[in-house]
């Protein structure tokens, strides 16, 4: 198993910090303990960072749904926001709208904040100001909080007080995709990287731009080396989906452009 880049965004509240948001991806990088950034004079917002293990990202997954603080590094104190686990959903950053840290093809755990009203209360609880110059203490918080994790939380506040986790499939880069530009632009090549034991249900979407001129859905036989979609006019840009036949898995989502 991989180790685990960790980034929490927190605020302080009394003596303890607040998570705002926070993610966890794979990565190849050497560990490091917990780092902090302090991002105004007072320490108030804090950027939390470190690369993990496998078995101490579970540990601090599990403290994130219990009840207990959990002590990041001297002086940095995270209360458990207790958090709650949904079930597991695929994100593919080429089909999805919303601000993701993770651009590609992945699986995604999400572990929700049931108590966001509580918490944007106990923030603003700390502004020293009511009225409109707390509210435009807020904005500022959460303009600072998109800037170090592309979410708006004004427009996608259910992902706010949230901790979500990705984990990479390997099969996303288990197949090449070829766009013709010898014959005009209206042939792509699907070609498998390596041998799969099943028939694959491939489906290939063909763009000009922002025009779909193709959508087309094929059995890809587990003999089969390479499959081709042909359209009536150029593509410019390709997105394909592909599925296992035998579980009904998405194992693939992956584009061309």
């Amino acid at each position: 198993m991989r180790k685990r880049f960790v980034k929490l965004l927190l605020f302080k509240v009394d003596t303890q910090y607040r998570l705002l948001y926070g993610f966890s991806s794979e990565t190849e990088q050497s560990s490091y303990p917990w780092k902090t950034f302090p991002a105004d004079r007072k320490g108030q917002k804090l950027i939390a960072k470190a690369i993990l293990s496998p078995s101490e990202a579970d540990n601090f997954l599990i403290s994130l749904t219990g009840t207990e603080p959990i002590m990041l590094c001297e002086r940095v104190t995270l209360k458990s926001p207790q958090l709650y686990k949904r079930e597991q959903l695929l994100y593919s950053d080429d089909e999805e709208q919303q601000a993701v840290p993770i651009s590609e093809f992945c699986y995604l755990f999400e572990f929700w904040n049931r108590e966001k009203l509580s918490l944007l209360s106990e923030i603003q609880n700390e502004f020293s100001a009511d009225g409109r110059t707390r509210y435009e203490q807020t904005l500022e918080l959460l303009e600072w909080a998109k800037c170090n994790c592309g979410i708006d939380f004004c427009i996608d506040g259910r992902r706010f007080g949230n901790y979500e986790v990705y984990y990479r499939t390997p099969e996303n880069s288990s197949f090449e995709i070829d766009i013709h530009k010898d014959q005009g632009l209206r042939v792509t090549t699907i070609r498998k990287c390596k041998d799969f034991a099943e028939d694959i249900i491939v489906n290939c979407i063909g763009k000009y731009k922002d025009y779909v001129i193709c959508n087309q859905t094929q059995v890809w036989p587990a003999n089969k080396k390479e499959i081709y979609f042909e359209a009536n006019e150029p593509m410019t840009s390709v997105v394909v989906h592909a599925w296992n036949t035998a579980t009904g898995k998405l194992i693939v989502s992956k584009a061309l452009r």
